[in-house]
């Protein structure tokens, strides 16, 4: 009798120690998928920022005299790339909930001015008749063929 409870216990002892072990495995996993998938927001905001450059580039060619559109964008840009190439501050390597948010701020901000950048696209015809615009404007806002 002595000898079964001791086997009993013993048994659930075993089976809680298995259990916490797949408990920490799971968090473990977990959380180098949410790194992995930060680190793919991470390189798909510094994708967009590098295409910005042949963006600007090109419309300039075109003849747009907006100095302060592009300073706004020049600025837009200079900020979303502080803010990505920050050294992580966090826990385990990881960027803080308040570096994580100065990203995500700057991508907004960036995004508005381009939004302002194509806004001016459609005021002035000749950069809708330059074929490298109009490729780069889709390069920029995703919409590859």
């Amino acid at each position: 009798m002595k000898t079964r409870r001791l086997l009993m216990l013993f048994a659930i002892v075993a089976a809680s120690i298995g259990a916490s072990g797949c408990g920490y495995n799971t968090l473990t996993t977990k959380h180098e998928a949410v790194k992995a998938k930060w680190a793919n927001v991470e390189t798909q905001l510094q994708r967009r920022s590098d295409l910005l450059n042949n963006l600007i580039e090109t419309a300039k060619l075109a003849g747009v005299q907006e100095q302060e559109v592009f300073g706004t964008i020049a600025k837009a840009r200079s900020q979303l790339l502080n803010a990505t190439n920050q050294p992580p501050q966090g826990e385990g390597g990881d960027k803080t909930p308040e570096q994580k948010q100065a990203v995500i701020n700057a991508a907004n901000s960036f995004g508005g001015t381009i939004g302002r950048l194509l806004v001016l696209q459609e005021q002035y015809p000749q950069l809708k008749s330059n074929e490298n615009f109009l490729k780069a404007q889709d390069e920029g806002s995703g919409n590859r063929k």
